[in-house]
Order: structure tokens, then C-alpha cells, then sequence
């Protein structure tokens, strides 16, 4: 019986064994959206940008291999918290509270603006925003910021755009008052079109960027250690 026993326990540290150099021969699975100048695609879909740079030296310092996954922001947000992407790179989300590891130190800054005519009165303050039309990016939570702006009273009414460049062009031809964006990839976005000249944009908060590793990514608070370096 005893030997029986010593030979359960060795299968099970076998298979511990090999299923952990399994995981760690699997690429790391990052994913990005476009969100330029920090993450793109070019017209063969490779991903580029800065923080894709930041990314890919990273790597390549830790010697593990990635492959870079594409989504939209509210798809990319899903399979983070299900474990089908193991690393991101963002502002703390709201939605994923409790289910990612952040790191401790950031790896960037975001520039959170509101887009808006001229014409209109300037953002000072969010409560500046209560009973206006408000664009905003499906799938942004812009660190919190969405949550304040569904408690103002009177009532924010909220437009939903695809990203970036349709928000644009939904501010352009009045589908809203203001749009809620990021001064980088807008300013990205703008360069691509031209802008008209009543465009002004109000600067309301900075967010500090992180590494984010999946709790349900293979032994997630070693792969955050390694690309954190903490």
C-alpha cells in the first residue's frame, strides 16, 4: 500500500512537472486594440506603437515568446477577465476589478480631454457635464471617470462610438456636445483627417498606464514579477 502510494505522488509531481514547462513554452497572449501612438495595425495586421515597442523589448529581455492579439476595447476587456488573454496593457478599468494583477509601477500616462465646438463652455469641473450629450467609446471605462459621469443629476445622455475616429466624426456633424476621449490617439486620429477649426478640447484628468497579467493566466504572479520587474 505504501508503495501504491509513492507511486500516486510521483505521477502527480510528474504531471505538475510537465504541465508547467507546457504553459511556460506557450506564447504569452497580448492583447491590444487600436489605440494609437500606443497600439496599431498596419494593413498585414502586425501590431506596432509605442507601447508595442515597450512591449516587444520586454520580451525579449525575459526570453518568452507573445504573439499580439487584436480585439476591440469591450472584447479585449472579456477575454482578459476569462483567461483567453493573458496580458494587456491599460489604465485600471473598472470592470476589471478582482480579476487581473496590476503592476506596481506604471508604464505610461493617458491625457483624458473633451472634445467639443468652441462655442460651447469649457469642462472645468465633471459636474460641468450633468444634462449634456456626452460621445463616448464603447467599452471605455476611462478609469472610472464613466461611473461618475451615469451619477450626475440632471442625467448625462451618453452616444456610444465605435472608437476613436467615429466619435470624431459623430462630434463633427452634432451627434453630441462633447466627446470623451484621449489626447494621444486623438490627436493620431485627427492627423489622418482634416480638422475643422472650431474643434477645441478641454483637459479634464491624467491616468497612469500598467502592465495587467489575467488572474487565470498560467502562473500569473510569476509572469507579472518577470515583466514588471518587481
Amino acid at each position: 500500500m505504501r508503495h501504491f502510494f509513492y507511486v500516486i505522488v510521483f505521477i502527480v509531481y510528474i504531471c505538475s512537472r510537465v504541465s508547467n514547462a507546457f504553459a511556460q513554452e506557450q506564447p504569452i497572449r497580448i492583447g491590444i486594440f487600436d489605440f494609437p501612438p500606443f497600439f496599431s495595425k498596419n494593413a498585414q495586421g502586425k501590431a506596432y506603437g509605442t507601447l508595442v515597442d515597450l512591449a516587444n523589448r520586454r520580451f525579449a529581455e525575459i526570453g518568452r515568446d507573445y504573439v499580439y492579439q487584436i480585439f476591440s476595447p469591450p472584447v479585449m476587456i472579456e477575454r482578459v477577465i476569462n483567461g483567453d488573454v493573458d496580458v494587456i496593457m491599460t489604465i485600471k478599468h473598472p470592470a476589471l476589478e478582482g480579476k487581473v494583477l496590476y503592476s506596481k509601477h506604471p508604464i505610461g500616462q493617458l491625457t483624458m480631454v473633451a472634445y467639443h465646438d468652441n462655442k460651447l463652455p469649457t469642462i472645468t469641473d465633471i459636474s460641468d457635464f450633468a444634462g449634456k450629450k456626452v460621445i463616448v467609446i464603447n467599452g471605455y471605462g476611462y478609469g472610472g471617470y464613466l461611473d461618475k459621469l451615469k451619477a450626475l443629476k440632471p442625467a448625462v445622455q451618453f452616444v456610444n462610438a465605435h472608437d476613436i475616429r467615429s466619435g470624431l466624426e459623430m462630434l463633427m456633424v452634432a451627434r453630441g456636445e462633447y466627446f470623451l476621449s484621449y489626447l494621444k490617439p486623438s490627436q493620431g486620429t485627427a492627423y489622418r483627417s482634416k480638422q475643422p477649426s472650431w474643434l477645441t478640447s478641454d483637459l479634464l484628468s491624467s491616468y497612469d498606464g500598467f502592465w495587467v497579467v489575467s488572474k487565470k493566466a498560467p502562473h500569473a504572479e510569476a509572469l507579472l514579477k518577470e515583466l514588471a520587474g518587481e
